[in-house]
């Protein structure tokens, strides 16, 4: 109702007022420190920001000046005195060009220098950092080298290029008001809608995100098929508002009461008084009073729909349910029983788009049909009607009935006479089928509606979030990767930014990239975040990443701290995301017990909620590690341990082959042949089974597995050992191609290869291996010295004892050289050299070899034998004081028998000596 004495005007504010204050007159708050090999400066203090940040060269190194409002005394104190070994020294000059401060910070080493704005709350942020490969820019070489000086104004945040904003006072069918038409039909005039408030910023230095692409060439397909063991936490969808709702709903009802002597107007000027002041409880008593009081007053219909008003602030502001209804419902009566009425249709389209705001779908889904069916405002060119049509749509979405929500932006998109309307339509429909899990015809939809509608795109940053989403929830990573590009390009200020660019970061790690591109990803969304709730992962990962070469200290705090960030991230399974990035980086330190024990105690507190198989996977994969690491170290018995403790527990549904492979190998160690031949025959079974396959291709990258030369040449070598000779030779055959063998298998191949020649008398063949082996490789020392080894032992049998000792001495040799030689290999190549040439009766180069087999292996070997034996050597010569000096050094319980028999030797020569002194003092008479 509208009298002369009352009105009221319903008006939609496009923009916001902002209370003045002069901010500049309080001091800006900074902090500065050292954090992940970056200097870090945060300010503080200012909404709007004016500044600079300059790198000047000079003599001896170069500084950075940052010019800025001036600080309050504890920041100055704590910038003066910051300490890093980047800067030299930091100085303050706080009366600056016009009053400003200037930090001038003195480096030691060249840094690159970025500074950025942050929101919520506003922050200047200034990043010093080592210098990285800088992509370059199209200007001359020279004008690159200069310093470039930023001087400017701007606030903390996007400013996105808009129209100029009109201005005036308020009155209905302006430009900033919303009009309620005698015809009850919803009318905006000159609307400011789809304005781009995300659209991105240009980054000259970037402006196509190239830090953030690969090449063809770059990608591997191993490291897309190994992530598939990976966990990638989910991202929220980006569900876009309706803005027209929120004008609908934020639009400013005026009560206008024209004040007269009548006592029903005082009181209903009362009421406007406390509901201007939101003396909100205090007016629904005196409400009620005055509805009892005057209960035909002509400002009746104005103080309800006041109460409206009121009820609906209460529940906003106490969120009780009771107020809610009592303000839907009296809306409800407008709309029934005087749907003429000038807040009738606000009310009608606020009914369904509260409902829906509540996730009461079903009646905001009735309510928005109500609407549509109502005569006065379906007409052609309604609004209102789209809206309502709109609320159908997205109602229909969230009640998973997606066949109806695409029919009813279909009709939409069709009937309405607004282009903005139509594209609304157009850009979410890709977002009824990325719900449906429809991810292919979602991205169609988004290409089709960016498309044929290029004009809206920057107002609807779901269709490029969402379709990278898509894309990459079907696994087509590079294609994902180029659309999150494209959206952090167009809308870097967008909430949902931070979790686009942590996904690129996975997206790298995916497709192979280096893993410092990997982690430059991550460290860009942290910078620029900072403590963002959507930028948590991005952290956790860059925490994670370090703990490798962590401190056991710094390794304890740096999991305290991925546990704590995680409760501060709402996201669905952020909780186990935590969990298993512990476990990498304790598997990263071959920490696997603390890997292992982390994910079991959450699998075991968690068992209802927790990822099944994607713990026990990665269960599995810590447990192979740890025997692997147990079986490369030959610790054999404590890898067969490993594998009992679990074989009955995490181990008994496991379908892992490549740790059958690694208990096999333990068995080998440990001269076990029967058991590593089971295990080996198993595992080569299981292979040949999906040899060719894309199984087969994914069993190889997915475990550690062996190749198939390497599972026969272990065959061969166990069979070998347990002498079933002639079905190693058919296993040895069986390698091919032999240059997928690494270095040591080669020779470890050939060696067997002249074992069973050997073995089958065949001794000219296995020499003819050998010395073809060692005649053309060019190996390592610590490789070839077996195969000299072996070789001199073939020769030694065909009686060519001079090519033995040759082959010996390259023994020796390999180890004076680089001292890469296993010492009891070498023990024994003196040994035997020393041996061959005793049994020559060259025992003077037998001598030799005796005491430089002592001199190196004695102090750590018992060699009474051969310290006998040297001692003989002189004794039989003669040069007894020698053979006493050598004897005289028997060490150790287990040398006294040789010692005795030395003692003996010497006994015995020294009877013979003294009886012969007797007989020479015998008269020649006697001795007759």
């Amino acid at each position: 109702m509208v009298s002369r004495k009352a009105f009221y005007i319903i008006v939609t504010f496009l923009f916001s007022i902002s209370a003045f204050s002069n901010q500049n007159a309080t001091p800006v708050s900074s902090h500065i420190s050292y954090q992940d090999e970056t200097i870090h400066l945060e300010f503080s203090g200012r909404k709007d920001w004016d500044y600079s940040v300059e790198k000047k060269d000079r003599k001896g190194g170069s500084a950075v000046e940052i010019t800025l409002d001036s600080l309050d005394q504890k920041s100055l104190a704590e910038v003066k005195n910051f300490k890093a070994d980047w800067v030299k020294k930091v100085s303050i000059d706080a009366n600056g060009p016009d009053g400003k401060t200037k930090i001038t910070l003195d480096l030691a080493t060249d840094l690159d220098v970025f500074d950025y704005l942050m929101e919520s709350p506003s922050r200047l942020v200034v990043d010093l950092f080592p210098n990285s490969k800088k992509t370059k820019s199209n200007k001359d070489t020279k004008d690159a080298e200069k310093p470039v000086a930023t001087d400017k104004t701007k606030p903390a945040g996007n400013q996105a290029a808009t129209k100029d904003s009109k201005s005036g006072t308020r009155a209905p069918a302006t430009a900033d008001f919303l009009e309620i038409e005698k015809s009850g039909l919803m009318a905006i005039a000159d609307k400011k809608t789809f304005e781009n408030k995300l659209a991105g910023i240009f980054d000259g230095a970037d402006p196509f995100y190239d830090r953030f692409s690969l090449k063809d060439y770059e990608i591997k397909e191993s490291s897309i098929i190994k992530s598939k063991e990976n966990y990638y936490i989910p991202f929220p969808n980006h569900i876009l508002p309706v803005a027209d709702w929120a004008r609908i709903k934020n639009a400013e009802t005026l009560f206008e009461i024209m004040p007269n002597d009548e006592k029903d107007n005082k009181h209903a000027r009362l009421l406007q008084t406390l509901f201007k002041n939101e003396r909100d409880q205090v007016f629904l008593k005196t409400y009620d009073w005055f509805m009892e009081k005057y209960p035909e007053s002509e400002y009746k219909d104005l103080i309800q729909n006041m109460s409206i008003q009121v009820h609906l602030r209460l529940w906003q502001n106490e969120k009780s349910a009771s107020h809610y209804d009592l303000a839907t419902q009296k809306m409800k009566d407008v709309v029934q029983k005087t749907p003429e009425h000038p807040m009738a249709e606000k009310y009608s389209l606020m009914i369904g788009v509260l409902a829906f705001e509540k996730k009461d779908y079903f009646n905001s889904l009735r309510s928005f049909q109500n609407h549509t069916k109502n005569a006065l405002w379906n007409k052609k060119g309604s609004f209102s009607n789209d809206l309502a049509q709109l609320g159908m749509a997205l109602s229909f979405q969230n009640m998973n009935q997606f066949e109806e929500a695409i029919k009813s932006y279909d009709e939409l998109q069709k009937n309405s006479i607004f282009e903005e309307m139509k594209a609304e339509a157009a850009y979410r429909k890709g977002d009824v089928k990325l719900v449906e899990r429809n991810y292919g015809k979602a991205v169609q939809m988004y290409a089709d509606a960016i498309s044929k509608m290029p004009g809206f795109q920057n107002n609807f940053p779901n269709a490029y979030y969402n379709k990278a989403q898509s894309l990459f929830l079907q696994d087509k990573y590079r294609d994902s990767l180029d659309s999150y590009r494209e959206f952090i390009k167009k809308f870097p200020q967008d909430q949902l930014t931070p979790f686009a660019m942590t996904r690129v970061g996975e997206l790298l790690d995916i497709l192979g990239a280096d893993k410092n591109k990997v982690l430059g990803a991550y460290l860009e969304t942290y910078f620029r975040n900072g403590d963002n709730p959507s930028a948590i992962v991005a952290r956790l990962r860059i925490l994670s990443s370090k703990m490798k070469g962590m401190k056991p200290k710094e390794v304890a705090s740096t999991v305290n701290e991925i546990l704590d960030l995680s409760k501060k991230s709402e996201l669905v399974g952020i909780d186990s995301f935590s969990k298993i990035l512990i476990s990498e980086g304790y598997a990263e330190r071959q920490a696997y017990d603390e890997a292992i024990k982390m994910l079991i105690d959450h699998y075991r507190k968690n068992p209802t909620t927790v990822d099944r198989e994607l713990f026990t996977k990665r269960i599995f994969s810590n447990i192979y590690s740890k025997i692997a690491k147990q079986v490369k170290e030959n610790n054999y018995l404590d890898a067969l341990k490993i594998y009992t403790e679990y074989f009955d527990t995490w181990l008994k549904n496991s379908n892992r082959i490549d740790i059958k492979y690694q208990i096999g190998k333990a068995y080998e160690q440990g001269g076990v042949y029967k058991p590593a031949i089971n295990y080996y025959t198993e595992v080569l079974n299981k292979f040949l089974a999906v040899k060719g396959t894309e199984a087969g291709k994914a069993l190889l990258i997915k475990e550690d597995m062996p190749s198939e030369s390497e599972l026969y040449l272990r065959l061969a070598n166990a069979e070998n050992q347990d002498k079933n000779y002639s079905k190693a030779l058919e296993y040895l055959k069986q390698i091919k191609p032999t240059d997928i063998l690494t270095e040591k298998e080669q020779i470890e191949r050939i060696v067997l290869a002249s074992s069973l020649n050997d073995k089958k008398g065949d001794v000219d063949r296995a020499i003819l291996y050998l010395t073809e082996l060692l005649k053309y490789w060019k190996g390592q020392p610590e490789h070839v010295a077996e195969p000299y080894f072996i070789l001199s032992q073939y020769e030694q049998k065909k009686g060519m004892k001079k090519e033995a000792v040759e082959s010996l001495k390259r023994v020796d040799t390999l180890m004076t050289d680089t001292g890469l030689v296993d010492k009891n290999l070498h023990k024994r190549s003196l040994e035997q050299i020393a041996k061959i040439y005793d049994s020559e009766n060259d025992f003077d180069q037998a001598i030799v070899w005796y005491d430089k087999l002592l001199t190196q292996y004695e102090p750590t070997n018992q060699m009474a034998s051969v310290r006998f034996r040297l001692g003989k050597l002189y004794f039989d010569r003669g040069q007894l004081q020698k053979a006493q000096d050598i004897w005289g050094q028997f060490k150790g319980q287990e040398s006294e028998s040789w010692k005795k028999m030395a003692q003996e030797q010497v006994s015995s020569n020294e009877w013979k000596s003294d009886y012969k002194k007797y007989l020479d003092r015998i008269p020649a008479m006697e001795k007759n």
